[in-house]
């Protein structure tokens, strides 16, 4: 009979330590909902704190719903283009001698006339500017002797586009060894201006966009929560010229491209 009680006894144990596990697992679990999508609307739902995201699925838009209150997000650009109103001529003058000495003194000369050439030109002088200088030496050839190399860049800026052409074959045959490349831009007050037009067209395509989405998910937009602008940009054209034009050349502009930005957040309702 003991030996009967003490099987019985555990036996009792095991079930009653058994049931509290059960207990415990039942009291610490907690439900999970999966989220399910449909056509591209994912919808997920967190349980217990009676709240829900939905989220859209589109280009530029996403649609946000937390605790009552949904809210559309969209990004979205607006570009404008415009003939440029300015051009700068990237051009270098080289001057090899035996020495540093004379390769600056020949190129003192070069520039000194090249400088001349374009203010009887009618270049404004603050349009001419230094953009680099260097000496350096070189073996053209093994063997050879050793020879130095003085180069100074300009930069020439123009208001009129149309002299390009002009100015580039004034530089060649005035002391200009090298047409670095012409580029097309915008004055800074142009380019103020345009950016305002290219934002007013980002914050319509962003609007339209949120529409859009806010029909896919049946809702309409009934405000304007946030808005936040990026930083955009201007796209200069440039075009590049040979070494040796030949009087008389000619260069066309291209349009000018200004790009903005935006990210507007609505609030929505349905």
């Amino acid at each position: 009979m003991p030996r009967n009680r003490s099987i019985t006894a555990a036996v009792v144990l095991v079930a009653v330590l058994l049931a509290t596990a059960g207990v415990a697992a039942v009291g610490g679990a907690q439900p999970t909902a999966t989220p399910a999508t449909t056509g591209g609307v994912g919808v997920a739902q967190q349980a217990g704190n009676g709240t829900a995201q939905a989220n859209q699925t589109a280009t530029s838009g996403q649609a946000n719903r937390t605790g009552g209150v949904t809210t559309i997000t969209v990004a979205a650009t607006g570009q404008v283009q415009a003939d440029p109103d300015s051009v700068v001529v990237q051009v270098s003058s080289v001057a090899v001698a035996a020495d540093p000495a004379n390769a600056t003194s020949q190129l003192a000369a070069n520039v000194s006339k090249l400088r001349g050439a374009l203010l009887a030109a009618n270049v404004s002088r603050d349009g001419i500017q230094t953009t680099g200088f260097t000496v350096f030496q070189r073996q053209p050839r093994p063997n050879a002797s050793v020879e130095y190399v003085a180069q100074q860049s300009l930069s020439i800026t123009l208001n009129d586009t149309s002299r390009a052409g002009e100015i580039v074959d004034v530089a060649i045959s005035n002391g200009a060894t090298t047409v670095d490349g012409v580029s097309f831009t915008l004055s800074p007050d142009a380019q103020r201006a345009l950016r305002q037009q290219a934002l007013r067209q980002a914050v319509s395509h962003a609007r339209q966009d949120a529409d859009t989405v806010a029909e896919a998910a049946g809702l309409s937009i009934s405000g304007v929560r946030a808005v936040s602008v990026g930083n955009g940009g201007v796209s200069p054209f440039e075009r590049q010229v040979a070494a040796a034009a030949p009087p008389g050349t000619e260069i066309e502009p291209a349009p000018i491209t200004v790009t903005a930005s935006v990210t507007v957040t609505y609030n929505a309702t349905g």
